[in-house]
Protein backbone atom coordinates (compact mmCIF):
# COMPACT_ATOMS: atom_id res chain seq x y z
CA UNK A 1 0.00 0.00 0.00
CA UNK A 2 0.89 3.84 -0.53
CA UNK A 3 -1.02 6.82 1.13
CA UNK A 4 -1.38 10.24 -0.65
CA UNK A 5 -1.64 12.85 2.22
CA UNK A 6 -4.72 14.79 1.99
CA UNK A 7 -3.03 18.25 1.57
CA UNK A 8 -1.56 16.29 -1.94
CA UNK A 9 -5.00 15.06 -2.37
CA UNK A 10 -6.05 18.72 -2.69
CA UNK A 11 -3.09 20.12 -4.88
CA UNK A 12 -4.11 17.29 -7.58
CA UNK A 13 -8.12 18.82 -7.61
CA UNK A 14 -6.28 21.99 -8.23
CA UNK A 15 -4.17 20.65 -10.85
CA UNK A 16 -5.21 17.34 -12.75
CA UNK A 17 -1.57 17.24 -14.06
CA UNK A 18 -0.43 17.14 -10.99
CA UNK A 19 1.23 14.16 -9.33
CA UNK A 20 0.69 13.55 -5.39
CA UNK A 21 3.65 12.45 -3.57
CA UNK A 22 3.06 9.32 -1.23
CA UNK A 23 3.67 8.04 2.11
CA UNK A 24 4.23 4.12 3.88
CA UNK A 25 2.73 2.74 6.23
CA UNK A 26 5.66 3.82 8.62
CA UNK A 27 5.21 7.96 7.82
CA UNK A 28 1.71 7.64 8.32
CA UNK A 29 0.04 10.05 11.05
CA UNK A 30 -3.04 9.20 13.09
CA UNK A 31 -6.25 11.36 12.81
CA UNK A 32 -4.90 12.36 9.01
CA UNK A 33 -7.05 11.53 5.72
CA UNK A 34 -4.91 9.43 3.20
CA UNK A 35 -6.54 8.20 -0.37
CA UNK A 36 -5.25 4.93 -0.69
CA UNK A 37 -3.61 3.41 -3.23
CA UNK A 38 -2.58 -0.21 -4.43
CA UNK A 39 0.87 -0.96 -5.78
CA UNK A 40 2.48 -4.14 -7.21
CA UNK A 41 6.19 -4.54 -6.72
CA UNK A 42 5.83 -8.16 -8.83
CA UNK A 43 5.33 -5.85 -12.00
CA UNK A 44 2.51 -7.79 -14.70
CA UNK A 45 -0.18 -5.35 -15.92
CA UNK A 46 -1.06 -3.43 -12.50
CA UNK A 47 2.12 -1.13 -11.33
CA UNK A 48 0.03 1.39 -8.96
CA UNK A 49 -3.62 1.73 -8.62
CA UNK A 50 -5.83 4.71 -7.08
CA UNK A 51 -8.80 3.54 -5.28
CA UNK A 52 -10.18 7.14 -4.68
CA UNK A 53 -11.11 5.76 -1.13
CA UNK A 54 -10.30 7.92 1.79
CA UNK A 55 -8.77 6.59 4.78
CA UNK A 56 -7.50 7.11 8.35
CA UNK A 57 -5.73 5.41 11.15
CA UNK A 58 -7.33 5.62 14.25
CA UNK A 59 -4.09 4.49 16.03
CA UNK A 60 -0.37 3.06 14.42
CA UNK A 61 -0.38 0.30 17.40
CA UNK A 62 -2.37 -2.98 18.27
CA UNK A 63 -1.60 -3.03 22.05
CA UNK A 64 -3.23 -6.23 22.78
CA UNK A 65 -0.83 -8.46 20.31
CA UNK A 66 1.78 -5.22 21.14
CA UNK A 67 2.29 -4.67 17.29
CA UNK A 68 3.59 -1.80 15.89
CA UNK A 69 0.80 -1.91 13.11
CA UNK A 70 -1.55 0.78 12.03
CA UNK A 71 -5.01 0.44 11.95
CA UNK A 72 -6.85 1.65 9.45
CA UNK A 73 -10.29 3.13 8.90
CA UNK A 74 -12.39 4.00 5.91
CA UNK A 75 -13.71 7.43 5.71
CA UNK A 76 -15.24 8.37 2.40
CA UNK A 77 -15.17 8.09 -1.74
CA UNK A 78 -12.90 11.35 -3.12
CA UNK A 79 -16.24 12.44 -4.71
CA UNK A 80 -17.75 12.02 -1.03
CA UNK A 81 -15.78 15.35 -0.12
CA UNK A 82 -15.86 19.57 -0.82
CA UNK A 83 -12.56 20.77 -1.26
CA UNK A 84 -13.63 24.41 -1.22
CA UNK A 85 -10.42 26.35 -2.14
CA UNK A 86 -7.65 23.92 -2.08
CA UNK A 87 -6.30 24.85 1.55
CA UNK A 88 -9.32 24.42 3.28
CA UNK A 89 -9.20 21.49 4.21
CA UNK A 90 -11.77 18.96 3.29
CA UNK A 91 -15.25 18.99 4.19
CA UNK A 92 -17.06 15.77 4.54
CA UNK A 93 -20.56 14.96 5.08
CA UNK A 94 -19.75 14.09 8.65
CA UNK A 95 -18.95 17.62 9.74
CA UNK A 96 -22.36 19.12 7.65
CA UNK A 97 -24.45 16.69 9.47
CA UNK A 98 -22.62 17.75 12.77
CA UNK A 99 -22.79 21.64 11.55
CA UNK A 100 -26.93 21.11 10.59
CA UNK A 101 -27.77 19.26 13.89
CA UNK A 102 -26.13 22.05 15.96
CA UNK A 103 -28.54 24.32 15.01
CA UNK A 104 -31.27 22.95 16.46
CA UNK A 105 -33.53 23.65 13.21
CA UNK A 106 -35.39 20.03 11.97
CA UNK A 107 -35.43 19.59 8.39
CA UNK A 108 -36.44 16.83 5.76
CA UNK A 109 -33.38 16.70 4.70
CA UNK A 110 -30.66 18.74 2.14
CA UNK A 111 -27.84 19.11 -0.21
CA UNK A 112 -24.71 20.71 -0.43
CA UNK A 113 -21.92 21.35 -2.97
CA UNK A 114 -19.34 23.62 -3.86
CA UNK A 115 -20.85 26.50 -6.29
CA UNK A 116 -19.15 29.84 -7.22
CA UNK A 117 -20.38 33.64 -6.57
CA UNK A 118 -18.64 36.45 -8.00
CA UNK A 119 -15.55 34.42 -9.27
CA UNK A 120 -15.31 32.65 -5.46
CA UNK A 121 -15.79 29.07 -4.52
CA UNK A 122 -18.40 28.68 -1.82
CA UNK A 123 -20.60 26.12 -0.01
CA UNK A 124 -24.28 26.02 -1.13
CA UNK A 125 -27.12 24.16 0.96
CA UNK A 126 -30.21 22.91 -0.13
CA UNK A 127 -32.27 22.32 2.87
CA UNK A 128 -36.22 21.65 3.04
CA UNK A 129 -37.04 22.55 7.06
CA UNK A 130 -39.29 21.15 8.93
CA UNK A 131 -40.92 23.98 9.79
CA UNK A 132 -41.22 28.01 8.35
CA UNK A 133 -37.70 29.19 8.61
CA UNK A 134 -35.96 31.85 6.64
CA UNK A 135 -33.04 31.56 4.89
CA UNK A 136 -30.49 33.80 6.87
CA UNK A 137 -31.35 32.19 9.71
CA UNK A 138 -30.14 28.89 8.31
CA UNK A 139 -27.28 30.19 6.56
CA UNK A 140 -25.63 32.39 9.86
CA UNK A 141 -26.24 29.10 12.22
CA UNK A 142 -25.08 26.62 10.03
CA UNK A 143 -21.87 29.06 9.27
CA UNK A 144 -20.96 29.10 12.47
CA UNK A 145 -20.73 25.68 13.13
CA UNK A 146 -19.32 25.33 10.38
CA UNK A 147 -16.29 27.70 11.48
CA UNK A 148 -15.85 26.20 14.87
CA UNK A 149 -16.12 22.70 13.16
CA UNK A 150 -13.79 23.21 10.28
CA UNK A 151 -10.96 26.32 11.41
CA UNK A 152 -9.70 26.21 7.60
CA UNK A 153 -13.48 27.03 6.38
CA UNK A 154 -12.98 30.02 8.99
CA UNK A 155 -9.85 31.07 7.58
CA UNK A 156 -11.24 30.92 4.00
CA UNK A 157 -14.11 32.69 5.14
CA UNK A 158 -11.87 35.72 6.80
CA UNK A 159 -9.40 35.75 3.81
CA UNK A 160 -12.78 36.06 1.21
CA UNK A 161 -14.32 38.22 3.54
CA UNK A 162 -17.64 37.96 2.70
CA UNK A 163 -20.15 34.54 3.21
CA UNK A 164 -18.55 31.72 2.27
CA UNK A 165 -22.35 29.88 2.29
CA UNK A 166 -25.27 30.44 0.57
CA UNK A 167 -28.44 28.85 1.42
CA UNK A 168 -31.73 28.38 -0.96
CA UNK A 169 -34.75 26.95 1.52
CA UNK A 170 -37.01 24.63 -0.39
CA UNK A 171 -40.49 24.32 0.22
CA UNK A 172 -42.45 21.63 1.72
CA UNK A 173 -42.47 18.32 -0.41
CA UNK A 174 -39.77 19.36 -1.99
CA UNK A 175 -37.34 16.05 -1.59
CA UNK A 176 -40.49 13.33 -1.84
CA UNK A 177 -41.86 14.78 -5.43
CA UNK A 178 -38.03 14.36 -6.64
CA UNK A 179 -37.88 10.52 -5.35
CA UNK A 180 -41.54 10.25 -6.69
CA UNK A 181 -39.96 11.42 -9.98
CA UNK A 182 -37.52 9.18 -9.49
CA UNK A 183 -39.41 6.50 -8.96
CA UNK A 184 -41.90 6.79 -11.74
CA UNK A 185 -38.97 7.01 -13.95
CA UNK A 186 -37.61 3.30 -12.64
CA UNK A 187 -34.90 4.54 -10.53
CA UNK A 188 -34.10 1.76 -8.29
CA UNK A 189 -34.33 2.41 -4.46
CA UNK A 190 -30.39 3.12 -3.83
CA UNK A 191 -30.66 6.32 -6.02
CA UNK A 192 -34.54 7.43 -5.21
CA UNK A 193 -32.86 10.26 -2.93
CA UNK A 194 -30.13 12.68 -4.23
CA UNK A 195 -26.77 12.75 -2.55
CA UNK A 196 -26.24 15.17 0.10
CA UNK A 197 -22.77 16.02 -1.23
CA UNK A 198 -21.53 17.17 -4.51
CA UNK A 199 -25.02 16.92 -6.34
CA UNK A 200 -25.12 17.14 -9.79
CA UNK A 201 -25.99 20.19 -12.11
CA UNK A 202 -29.12 17.60 -13.16
CA UNK A 203 -29.94 16.60 -9.08
CA UNK A 204 -29.90 20.53 -8.34
CA UNK A 205 -32.17 21.28 -11.34
CA UNK A 206 -34.88 18.47 -10.37
CA UNK A 207 -35.08 20.22 -6.92
CA UNK A 208 -34.89 23.67 -7.80
CA UNK A 209 -37.89 22.37 -10.13
CA UNK A 210 -40.36 21.02 -7.76
CA UNK A 211 -39.21 23.99 -5.42
CA UNK A 212 -41.22 26.35 -7.87
CA UNK A 213 -37.77 27.36 -10.10
CA UNK A 214 -37.06 29.35 -6.86
CA UNK A 215 -33.31 29.56 -5.71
Amino acid sequence: YEFIPEEEWAKWRIDPSYMPKTVLFDEVVPRKRYELVLTNFYGKPLLRYRTYDLIEFPVLRDDEIGVNLPQMAFVGRTADFIDLAGFTGLIDERMVWRAINETGIEYHDWAIRKETRDGEPILKLYMEPASPVDKETIRHRVHEALKGINSFYADYDAMIQKPALDVTVLKPGTFQAYMLEKQAAGADLAHLKPPHMNASDEVIETLLRHNDGKE
